[in-house]
């Protein structure tokens, strides 16, 4: 049977986090995955504006083995995939901030993301294979940035993503 799961997720932009979307479990396969994803950021008038908007994010979803608990690669030290052909990126990009409005009366300037220049669609077919008994094929949302947004520019930063996940269960 193949069918669609449909997530939606927002966190707080940290410097590093993830979030778990799916399990398929042995013989199970993810077909195609559908992705959007971007950030919000208001930081203070006062703030370095050429620093801020060179901060960079990166996105990515990668399947892990495990029981669902288990933590992802930090995508910004990990670009690489972990253990191919199971656990791998099938998603990853970098984006930078983008200047929306500055808003002086509020003392409020409004960032959002670059465009992106990967696509947002993934056909990587991931076999869940090769697992011990208990575990799953898990696929996390995993983000990093390379400063502190709260910490070092006093801004109120969000991440936000959608996964369409197209799924063929055939195992057990």
């Amino acid at each position: 049977m193949t069918y669609w799961r449909r997530n939606f997720n927002v966190q707080p932009l940290t410097t590093s986090g993830n979030y778990w979307n799916d399990a398929i479990s042995a013989g199970n396969t993810y077909i195609r995955l559908r992705i959007r994803w971007g950030f919000h950021i208001d930081s203070p008038t006062t703030v370095n504006m050429a620093y801020l908007a060179s901060t960079l994010v990166t996105f990515g979803l990668i399947t892990t083995v495990g029981n669902g608990t288990e933590e992802p690669v930090n995508p910004q030290d990990v670009s690489f995939n972990p253990d191919p052909p199971t656990q791998r990126f099938l998603y990853w990009e970098t984006l930078a901030p983008v200047c929306q409005g500055i808003d002086d009366a509020s003392g409020v300037i409004i960032w959002g993301n670059s465009a992106h220049s990967e696509p947002t669609q993934s056909e990587g077919r991931v076999l869940a294979t090769g697992l011990s008994e208990g575990d799953t094929l898990n696929l996390w949302a995993t983000w990093a940035t390379t400063v502190d947004l709260a910490g070092t520019f006093a801004a109120n930063a969000t991440l936000w993503h959608s996964v369409s996940i197209l799924r063929k269960n055939d195992g057990l």
